[in-house]
Formats: structure tokens, C-alpha cells, sequence
């Protein structure tokens, strides 16, 4: 079926690196666009909460805390960054948004260990309204994952300026460039010290790095290239 269709849209040039690897497709067939995020084109300015309002509601107002939102698999490497908030007791919360996937009892045990040490709130899933308050309101997001194809929760979180520490994986490179912090995904004090150095990120950088976001990956620019790619 992939042989016979006149083109194929890849989120990433990493990703179409990886299709071509698995299939025998032409590759002049294969055109990458860049996605945009759904604050591009939702608004969710009618929360029934304000910010603090909804911070204190549950426990936050006030508090630093780091975020980590996506799926809890292995290929997400969540395991990590648990281990590293439970070895360092100087790092702020860890606020853990998303499901439980496949293999992750043990993330399931130190969840609930670390929850009842105060040291992760874990929610699953949450209305879009809630979830964007936390990403807006993160010390820093931090997604250290193995392999992505594009790593939208990440462009969710710089989107609002929040400091992304993300994996040094390729595809982060291609899409973040320099306007993420990049750790060995590996390493536990990489991790620590990439969450630290988010946290000294001040108000200008962070404007710097919301303009990065909603420029490159404008609702306006992802109907262009949809647009072009149709066409072409």
C-alpha cells in the first residue's frame, strides 16, 4: 500500500530517515512539515479557574515544581528522571501528566513511593485547560526520552516559554535547535544539572524562547507547508 500512494508527509526529517530505512519508497515521494500544537488554534481562555486558582486548588499556588507530560512507556525513559528526583531531595516537585502504558510497573511503584513522600503528584489525564496551566507554570518541562519522532510535548511546553531539558536525540536538535537544554538522557547527573539550569532561566530568555516557538511552528506556517506539500 505505502508503494502506491503519490505522497508521503513526514513530522520530521528524522522520521523520514527512519521510514526509509524500513521501507522501499522513492524518496522524492516524502515531503516533511513540521506540525504546530494545538494552542496555535485553541483557545482555552474560558477556564472555569484562574491559574493561582486552580494552582492552589491542588497544592501548587506558590510552589516550584518540574513537569513531565506523555505517555508512561519505556521508550518516555520516565524511570530516569524518577530516580533522579528520588536521589536528590533539592529538586523541586515533579508533577507527572499522562497515562500508564505498557512495562511500567516499576515507574507505577516509585510513583507511589514518592507520592507518598511528597516528592511527584501524579494526575493522568487532564482537561487541556489544566494541562496548560502546568506547562505554563512549570519550573521547567523535562522529557527525557529515548527516541521521538517529534516530541510535541515539548513544543507544548516552549510554547508558553517554559524551559524545555530534553534528551540529546537527533530529532530534538532538527526541531528545538538551541532553545531547549539538551542532557545525556543516560545520565543522572546530566538530568539533575540540566533541571538546575533551566530553573536559572530568567523572563527574557523565556520570552526568547516562547517567540522561537510560535514563529517556527505557526498555525500559518503549518498550512503553508501542508499546502505546498499538496501541490508540489
Amino acid at each position: 500500500l505505502i508503494s502506491r500512494v503519490d505522497k508521503i508527509i513526514c513530522m520530521s526529517e528524522e522520521s523520514k530517515k527512519e521510514l526509509l530505512k524500513i521501507f522501499k519508497i522513492d524518496e522524492n515521494k516524502i515531503i516533511t512539515v513540521y506540525q504546530t500544537c494545538k494552542y496555535a488554534y485553541c483557545n482555552f481562555e474560558t477556564n472555569p479557574l484562574s491559574d493561582n486558582e486552580y494552582l492552589e486548588l491542588i497544592g501548587l499556588y506558590d510552589k516550584p515544581y518540574i513537569l513531565y507530560a506523555g505517555a508512561i512507556e519505556p521508550k518516555k525513559n520516565l524511570i530516569t528522571l524518577l530516580e533522579v528526583v528520588n536521589l536528590n531531595k533539592s529538586l523541586p516537585k515533579l508533577v507527572i501528566v499522562g497515562p500508564f502504558g505498557w512495562l511500567c510497573e516499576k515507574e507505577k511503584r516509585i510513583i507511589k513511593q514518592l507520592e507518598k513522600e511528597n516528592r511527584v503528584s501524579y494526575y493522568g489525564y487532564l482537561p487541556d485547560w489544566q494541562l496548560e496551566i502546568l506547562q505554563r507554570n512549570a519550573k521547567s518541562f523535562v522529557f527525557p526520552s529515548f527516541v521521538e519522532g517529534f516530541g510535541l510535548p515539548i513544543l507544548e511546553s516552549i510554547w508558553h516559554g517554559t524551559p524545555a531539558v530534553v534528551s540529546d536525540i537527533p530529532v530534538f536538535r532538527e526541531l528545538f535547535s538551541d532553545h531547549v537544554i539538551y542532557i545525556n538522557q543516560r545520565n543522572y547527573k546530566s538530568i539533575m544539572y540540566g533541571i538546575f539550569q533551566a530553573m536559572e532561566v530568567n523572563n527574557q530568555e523565556k520570552l526568547d524562547i516562547m517567540k522561537f516557538a510560535r514563529y517556527k511552528f505557526s498555525f500559518e506556517n503549518f498550512k503553508l507547508d501542508i499546502k505546498n506539500a499538496i501541490e508540489f
